[in-house]
């Protein structure tokens, strides 16, 4: 079933596809528990899908910018097709979680917070690593990865967590 839902999630268009099960989130803090969204979960699916790594190297920033934003409209779609997908050929529920949406705000750091922390989740689900500036870093697409998760009533084992390709004394993302 694992498999047959990454295919699914792959021949929709996301780049990557990892599982993790909800034992993987047990000692997390509540901020970054699926099942503080949907109780019932029992498993997450997290894709992500990459921005052209061109994108990167052109000024203005705004055509970099405009492109993530449609990139994040993109990974939402895929999100709500592979969750109905899921669901019709396997019955249970398949929660979608907006890739960009913001839960709350806090004054203090003057930053929004997801209803779930989605780069935590993928990091869970295997699709990438956290760099050291806690960005989700992924071997094959760096940081140029917008990621969503969906969270299933269905139990399905975790995969494999990523290796951190960070090199020790690297602090460029830091630096910059």
């Amino acid at each position: 079933m694992k498999e047959k839902i990454r295919q699914i999630a792959l021949s929709a268009g996301a780049e990557v596809c990892g599982f993790a099960n909800i034992d993987r989130f047990i000692d997390l803090p509540v901020e970054y528990a699926p099942s503080g969204v949907y109780k019932d979960c029992h498993s997450v699916v997290a894709l992500g899908k990459a921005l052209p790594k061109g994108l990167s190297q052109v000024k203005p920033q705004l055509i970099y910018n405009y492109f993530n934003g449609y990139l994040v409209t993109m990974v939402d779609d895929i999100l709500f097709r592979v969750a109905k997908q899921t669901e019709q050929m396997f019955g249970g529920f398949a929660v979608p979680i907006p890739c960009d949406m913001s839960g709350s705000w806090n004054d203090e750091t003057k930053t929004a917070h997801g209803i779930l922390s989605v780069k935590h989740l993928a990091v869970q689900a295997g699709i990438g690593f956290m760099g050291k500036n806690t960005i989700l870093c992924n071997e094959r697409f760096g940081n140029l990865m917008t990621v969503g998760v969906i969270l299933l009533s269905l139990d399905l084992p975790s995969d494999d967590l990523c290796k951190n390709y960070c090199p020790p004394k690297c602090h460029i993302c830091i630096d910059n």
